[in-house]
């Protein structure tokens, strides 16, 4: 039974960590986009 638990948590754990990973990319690829374009008509001011 154990075995099967420890199975379990590693397959869910292994599932949230490839989730995490590919929100991660699509968030900076969009958000790298949207920052790209808007350089290109709005000049960003550093703060």
């Amino acid at each position: 039974m154990k075995k099967i638990m420890k199975f379990i948590l590693g397959f869910v754990a292994a599932v949230f960590i490839i989730i995490a990973v590919l929100w991660g990319r699509f968030v900076y690829v969009s958000d790298y986009k949207i920052t790209e374009v808007s350089q290109g008509t709005i000049p960003q001011v550093e703060l």
